[in-house]
């Protein structure tokens, strides 16, 4: 049998181990925290954005940012079946008005459809379209008041906390993915990437 002092030792020593690998952890989350830190502005800026884009280009947002007139559903991004459309205002055409199948809240039958209060397109007036953008374009046209929804950068900082239809990409009902990232990881990005100049990739150095 082994002595109790042996044990005693070799459990301290673990613990000195473990306490050692957690030091080492934390040192090297605070030296990447440094070097974020002391990275110069533009670049900084543009690393966040990496984060908003992978929200953006996400199901969740990109089914209804599109260019043409026919909105996409699930996370194959497949045209809405029963050929809907955008209609006028954005919400419909017709008798196939979007709140005839889009209620309030998330339908509780699998498959069913999503729902907001009010849910609807961007108006053909303003489409608000990213469908096929590079991260450049994306960046872009987020920041231009002529096509996102005429807002200023502190208002595009509120929409994306406060919006119902954006915060609903994170509960988007039965079997659909939600964006890469958390909302507040998302709002983090968007925070950072305005505060340290809203910089932009450039689209002719990068892959569509």
């Amino acid at each position: 049998m082994m002595p109790r002092a042996w044990f005693l030792k070799t459990a301290v020593l673990l613990a000195g181990i473990c306490l050692s690998l957690s030091a080492w952890q934390s040192l090297g989350q605070t030296r990447v925290a440094i070097r974020e830190e002391r990275l110069p502005d533009r670049e900084k800026s543009i690393r966040a954005f990496a984060t908003v884009a992978s929200v953006l280009l996400s199901p969740r947002c990109l089914n209804c940012h599109i260019h043409g007139d026919s909105p996409l559903q699930g996370d194959a991004e497949t045209p809405h079946n029963m050929n809907v459309k955008r209609g006028p205002d954005g919400r419909g055409q017709a008798a196939m008005r979007c709140t005839n199948c889009h209620q309030a809240e998330n339908s509780s039958e699998p498959h069913g459809p999503p729902g907001r209060e009010g849910w609807r397109l961007p108006p053909p007036t303003m489409r608000l379209a990213w469908q096929g953008l590079s991260m450049g374009e994306l960046c872009q046209s987020i920041k231009d008041p002529r096509t996102n929804g005429n807002r200023t950068l502190a208002e595009l900082l509120e929409h994306v906390r406060d919006d119902p239809f954006v915060n609903w990409g994170w509960n988007p009902g039965s079997a659909r993915t939600t964006p890469p990232v958390s909302h507040e990881e998302f709002v983090a990005a968007v925070v950072l990437w305005v505060e340290s100049g809203a910089s932009c990739p450039q689209p002719e150095t990068e892959p569509r």
